[in-house]
């Protein structure tokens, strides 16, 4: 139960915010 967490990181990280 931490793939999806670690695919919303991955994706938070790669976005500019």
């Amino acid at each position: 139960a931490t793939e999806n967490y670690e695919k919303a990181v991955k994706l938070n990280w790669n976005s500019p915010q």
